[in-house]
């Protein structure tokens, strides 16, 4: 890009894109190998930059979101993960006609953790 930071990779095995936002920061990262298969990595950032989110998206898993909850001092004190799953078409019988899925927004709940402070005396 214009102020010099590496936005892709391309060898013949697999081409790596960079997104980033307003401020710079790298946000996403999405790889497609020669086969065609993708994989990306985006993360939800907050206003001042910490970590809210991130989304990995699987060529056979769909898509798995990990969410973060924050303290008033900004650290994590829990996480959610989720995979939403994307069937890869659906017929509808009634038109004859294929299309692609939507994808499953409800998810399925993977893991909820909590976190406690250290709190050595």
């Amino acid at each position: 890009d214009p102020f010099g930071r590496l936005t892709s990779i391309t060898n013949p095995a697999a081409t790596i894109t960079y997104t980033r936002d307003t401020y710079g920061r790298a946000i996403s990262e999405t790889t497609r190998l020669a086969s065609g298969e993708e994989t990306r990595h985006a993360l939800d950032l907050s206003a001042t930059g910490m970590l809210t989110g991130e989304h990995l998206t699987l060529p056979v898993a769909g898509t798995i979101t990990t969410g973060y909850g924050r303290n008033a001092a900004g650290e994590i004190t829990s996480s959610t993960i989720t995979q939403h799953t994307t069937p890869a078409v659906t017929h509808d019988h009634h038109t004859d006609t294929s299309a692609p899925a939507g994808l499953d927004h409800a998810g399925r709940l993977l893991a909820e953790l909590t976190y406690t402070t250290n709190t050595r005396g």
